[in-house]
């Protein structure tokens, strides 16, 4: 939660030191009033608890691509300093520090509705009897009601047509020639929030250097993405705009520099820029989206990655939700791994109705599986573990 209100106001102390105290008690009332209304506690579950990002695996080419992209539009636009690409709700490839990106992350799809909710989107383990499936998505966050209107002014809801170009940037009126504007020659205003990330190295740094440079492609296959690791004590807090643009279910961030607000004609010129190239990558990440989500699963799993936050899971709505005693289940198997001093690595449960649940930790990853076999005793158990690790992270080291 003060991951969320750091990112849209920066740190407390930053506030308390350049503002008056009351102002910071009237920022913080004005933004956890209604960002708390925006949690079902009642629908929390493992998800809302790892907090974990879905990766989109492309092979080298692509991420190369990609990542040529990137760094083109930031040579093009001097004023954009960092960028993200995401495939519906699978991120792609990021330039952001790991724990910013995950907030960012989690605002994008949970309020912004990235992604959207269609039916091969991966799920919450909620109960489909105590709430929607969009609200089982989001981890027992609310989504936003279809009036478009903000929990809190830091949050920009988007009223306008979904993939339709930006999601926040202009506030002034198009002209009419460009594909931003509607028959009328207008849009829904929006504004580029300020948002403040924290940069891995002091911001006096250029651009070019090692700060700012993306780590080089997963290998093809790879359920993880590489992650640059830097000191909290290297670390810069910085303000700048965040621009979100949409379409055809790929979505770019970028970060601009704050000292100067880009006008119409900036946000045309990057719509031209980045719109060609978009159109081409669209087909080649959905035939990855779909290589990665259509095939059928044999098992419920869950994996989570605490290095990359990576998480892969089976869960989708077209399958049985899992009941709340097993989410229960699983949650205190998470807790146990996190705060058992014993040290905890495998925890194997057989409930009342004969199902089995297995919870294993190996260094940093979590790995959490839900079997329906009633006959099955300890051994076929472990027989199965076995298989699902072999078959499906066979280049992951598990216990």
């Amino acid at each position: 939660i003060y991951n969320m209100w750091r990112l849209f106001h920066g740190s407390m102390n930053s506030v308390w030191e350049t503002q008056k105290v009351v102002t910071l008690r009237s920022q913080l009332e004005s933004f956890f009033t209604p960002f708390l209304t925006t949690f079902s506690f009642d629908q929390m579950d493992l998800f809302s608890t790892l907090g974990g990002i879905h990766f989109l695996p492309v092979d080298k080419n692509v991420y190369l691509r990609i990542q040529n992209f990137i760094h083109i539009t930031e040579d093009t636009f001097p004023r954009l300093y960092y960028a993200a690409f995401l495939y519906r709700d699978h991120l792609v490839w990021s330039g952001l520090e790991q724990e910013d990106m995950r907030t960012l992350y989690s605002h994008l799809v949970n309020y912004l509705g990235v992604g959207g909710s269609g039916s091969d989107a991966p799920q919450g383990m909620g109960s489909s009897s105590s709430g929607s499936s969009d609200l089982r998505r989001s981890g027992g966050m609310k989504p936003p009601d279809s009036s478009g209107a903000s929990p809190s002014s830091s949050f920009s809801i988007r009223s306008a047509k979904r993939n339709s170009g930006y999601v926040t940037g202009p506030s002034d009126t198009p002209v009419p020639s460009t594909p931003l504007s509607s028959s009328s020659g207008s849009v829904p205003p929006m504004t580029a929030p300020k948002v403040w990330v924290n940069m891995p190295y002091p911001s006096n740094h250029a651009k070019s250097s090692a700060s700012s440079m993306p780590s080089p492609p997963p290998s093809p296959g790879a359920l993880f993405a590489p992650v640059a690791i830097s000191r909290p004590e290297d670390k810069e807090e910085k303000c700048y705009h965040l621009v979100i643009y949409e379409l055809q279910d790929i979505t770019c961030l970028f970060l601009i520099e704050p000292e100067v607000q880009p006008d119409q004609a900036f946000y045309n010129h990057l719509h031209e820029t980045i719109q060609p190239q978009i159109t081409f990558l669209s087909p080649i990440l959905n035939e990855h989206y779909t290589r990665k989500t259509g095939a059928e699963e044999q098992y419920r799993y869950v994996y989570f990655n605490h290095m990359n936050l990576a998480l892969k899971t089976s869960l989708r709505s077209k399958g049985a939700d899992l009941s709340r005693d097993i989410m229960k289940m699983l949650n205190e198997i998470h807790s146990d791994f996190v705060n058992s001093t014993e040290n905890i690595t495998e925890v194997l449960i057989r409930t009342a109705g004969d199902k089995w649940i297995v919870g294993r930790k190996s260094d940093q990853r979590e790995f959490y599986v839900v079997f329906e076999n009633k006959n099955a005793n300890l051994l076929e158990i472990n027989e199965e573990v076995r298989k699902l690790s072999a078959t499906y992270f066979n280049n992951i080291f598990i216990d």
